[in-house]
């Protein structure tokens, strides 16, 4: 089973931040900034693997190019290790927040 948390860059978090003190250097507008986590029942499952993706939008006109927007977060899970309930995709942020999205692993195929 794979996952994918989508992460928007903003005017408050982005590929480049300002320097802070309370960010260690080299994790700061990065996906390892984040701690993702799938959970049943209070059980943490383990992910087989976690890599990342950049996302751009196209700048169009002249010259094309295209602008970083963010990335996504894959993790892949082995589904054996899921029973067929609820499960939650549980995303703690680099400012504190914690944002959790639950679905029925049965209606997953």
């Amino acid at each position: 089973m794979r996952v994918g948390v989508h992460v928007r860059y903003t005017s408050t978090y982005g590929r480049v931040l300002p320097y802070s003190p309370k960010r260690a250097p080299g994790q700061t507008g990065t996906w390892k900034d984040f701690q993702v986590r799938l959970s049943q029942k209070e059980n943490i499952i383990e992910s087989r693997s976690v890599s990342y993706q950049r996302t751009h939008i196209g700048r169009g006109g002249k010259g094309g190019g295209s602008r970083p927007t963010g990335f996504i977060i894959w993790l892949v899970y082995d589904a054996a290790q899921l029973t067929s309930s609820d499960a939650s995709v549980e995303v703690d942020t680099p400012d504190g927040q914690h944002v959790t999205a639950t679905f029925d692993v049965s209606h997953l195929r």
